[in-house]
């Protein structure tokens, strides 16, 4: 029996045919929205992620969240395969058992939602409800998304390995407390080479990775957990999101309560690995602006660093030190007084505060203030 969980609450996909290109939109660039498990995650913002999508699956006679998705254009969602497979009958879902909404960013709250149904469902030939091989699935939607501030499809398209990256993977998945959140959340993670990660566990990752998976997360409580499946591992490249893995599965716990082990990596099923099967699939072409350089990693990291640090920039300095793990430490980022650098805990990366027009930083109390009051000149 599998010692892994198919991250999960009760699965369902979504799938289609097109000949629409990618490039017909720009991809992968959030549109401005005033106004994050995932275990460890952090807090989205409405319009954060504009390409994850919800799937809900008939459940008696009401249509329930079973995993999330990614628009990659108007008429297509990537999920896992996994979640197109009735646990109860252990096979495939029918196309209008199910559904998918996009521009959600509260499960309780539909007022920005698209609904939108299945035409198609398409899954690799070699996938079974048994297994953790191919678990990709294409949904073709009924009709064509709106796209708006709150509904964009993400980019395709990373031919390098992404061993040694971070992404930022997101979902309504189960947070402490093993509840479901109601609000989006992200976690940003690094991609980890496979022996690493079948080392940490080698029941649960030792014969169901391979060359078509990726492995990332953490060991410390950041991972991601049931109702997770099926959402995307994000990666920036200059200005656009990328998506690079599939949500697919994870360690169990050990307290008989099928679900995920918080302290553990999981597993993705890389986009790229199949993107050739995609684009038949789907007819599409990669006309947009393909990647000229590597997504981000742990020591050339720079950037935006994602809507978890969305009024930021993040930079690596030296002067934080790894012992600025009890208090956080500012500096003077310019002779600009509004601007100050602060070191996150356990880590060098810092982050530049703007001030509005008008406004500056003040050190003592940690919040933008007028500047006769943050003990700055003005000019």
């Amino acid at each position: 029996m599998l010692q892994v969980l198919k991250i999960l609450i009760f699965v369902i996909l979504l799938s289609g045919r097109s000949t629409l290109q990618q490039s017909s939109t720009q991809c992968g660039v959030k549109k401005p929205v005033r106004n994050y498990m995932i275990f460890g995650g952090s807090d989205t913002k409405p319009g954060d992620w504009p390409w994850h999508t919800a799937l809900f699956c008939k459940k008696g006679q009401s249509m329930t969240y079973c995993c999330g998705g990614t628009l990659i254009s108007p008429q297509f969602v990537l999920t896992a395969a996994h979640c197109i497979i009735n646990p109860a009958t252990g096979y495939e879902f029918l196309p209008e058992l199910i559904a998918v909404r996009l521009g959600i960013y509260d499960l309780n709250d539909l007022s920005t939602q698209q609904k939108c149904d299945i035409l198609r469902i398409y899954t690799p030939g070699e996938f079974t409800s048994q297994g953790t091989k191919n678990d990709i699935a294409i949904l073709e939607l009924k009709k064509l998304a709106q796209l708006n501030n709150y509904v964009q499809p993400a980019c395709l398209g990373i031919y390098s390995s992404l061993t040694g990256h971070y992404g930022t993977v997101v979902g309504w998945g189960m947070t402490k407390g093993y509840k479901l959140s109601s609000k989006l959340k992200s976690a940003r993670m690094p991609v980890v080479k496979p022996s690493t990660c079948i080392s940490s566990n080698r029941d649960a990752f030792g014969q169901n990775l391979d060359e078509t998976m990726l492995c990332a997360g953490y060991t410390n409580g950041t991972s991601v957990c049931n109702g997770d499946s099926g959402g995307g591992l994000f990666f920036q490249i200059g200005s656009a999101w990328y998506l690079g893995g599939i949500v697919s599965f994870a360690p169990k716990s050990d307290d008989g309560m099928n679900r995920c082990r918080a302290d553990s990596y999981a597993a993705f099923t890389s986009v790229v690995a199949y993107l050739t099967w995609i684009l038949e699939k789907t007819k599409l072409t990669l006309t947009s602006p393909q990647p000229t350089q590597s997504p981000s990693t742990v020591t050339n990291f720079s950037g935006d660093c994602g809507p978890g640090c969305r009024d930021f920039n993040c930079h690596i300095d030296k002067r934080c030190a790894s012992n600025v793990v009890h208090r956080t430490a500012v500096h003077y980022a310019h002779r600009d007084c509004r601007k100050y650098y602060t070191c996150k805990e356990r880590t060098n990366i810092i982050c530049e505060l703007d001030c509005p027009a008008g406004l500056h930083f003040n050190r003592n109390r940690q919040v933008c203030d007028w500047p006769w009051s943050a003990g700055c000149d003005s000019s």
